[in-house]
């Protein structure tokens, strides 16, 4: 869940999604991914029309918790199951994943502002 507040569900969607491969339950994964893309366009969407500042700062977390929650709640609990005992995989990849995409973002932003 801490990964999808800092980073955002799209990401934590990856996080499942390996865990979903490990217990061969990788018919559930697209479900997974639509959820998170489609989140993640609503929360864009929000912040866009927020205006920024402080306030789209803690709408961004606010939601990410929410989208977190599903993915931990709902989700997890439909596709892997309440009595499943979490062991944790390694997150390397989906922080690698995220650090590149901000760069992308930060590197794509400065062009478009000059």
């Amino acid at each position: 869940m801490l990964f999808s507040v800092i980073a955002s569900p799209f990401f934590a969607s990856f996080l499942m999604a390996a865990n979903l491969r490990t217990t061969k339950n990788s018919k559930k994964i697209p479900i997974i991914m639509i959820y998170a893309l489609i989140f993640t366009f609503l929360v864009n969407g929000m912040v866009f029309n927020a205006g920024g500042g402080a306030m789209s700062f803690f709408l961004v977390f606010g939601l990410n918790f929410l989208g977190g929650f599903v993915l931990n709640t709902f989700f997890w609990n439909e596709y892997l199951g309440k009595d499943i005992i979490y062991e944790p995989k390694s997150s390397q990849k989906p922080i690698l994943f995220f650090i590149v995409y901000l760069l992308i973002a930060t590197f794509v932003q400065a062009k478009l502002l000059q």
